[in-house]
């Protein structure tokens, strides 16, 4: 009867430290997906940003779910997808305010948004400065 015991408990041990492996392999795997996926992403970002603001465009390219990208840049970057398009698009938005002469109108058109208004809501939202504010605060 020991012996019985002591098998069971050593074969008991081997598979626990089995699984316990696999386990972790998988989330190795899983760590390298995620990794791929947020920079196949990142990349689409920045190639697409000021065409294409919406997650829906990245999951539908990406052939994924949103949660699913959500998770790969919390992952990688520690962000949301959504905040990522945001940030993307407000470094594309200073960059252009900051480094040329075109009107604010021209930038947002450049930038994709149907209205003036509607951009200078977005930068103000994201910044707490107007547009033409920031471009005034900013030495050439």
């Amino acid at each position: 009867l020991d012996m019985k015991l002591a098998h069971n408990l050593l074969e008991r041990i081997i598979i626990n430290g089995q699984m316990e492996t696999f386990d972790m392999q998988s989330q190795f795997i899983q760590d390298d997906f995620d990794v791929e996926l947020a920079t196949k992403f990142k990349k689409l970002l920045q190639e697409n940003v000021n065409e294409n603001k919406q997650v829906s465009f990245y999951i539908d390219k990406l052939f994924i779910t949103k949660r699913r990208l959500d998770k790969a840049t919390q992952i990688v970057f520690g962000k949301t997808a959504k905040e990522m398009i945001v940030e993307e698009l407000m470094k594309n938005a200073k960059i252009l305010i900051v480094n040329s002469k075109m009107s604010i109108k021209d930038i947002a058109l450049e930038l994709n948004f149907l209205q003036e208004t509607n951009f200078t809501a977005f930068f103000k939202k994201n910044t707490r400065i107007s547009p033409t504010k920031f471009r005034q605060s900013t030495p050439n």
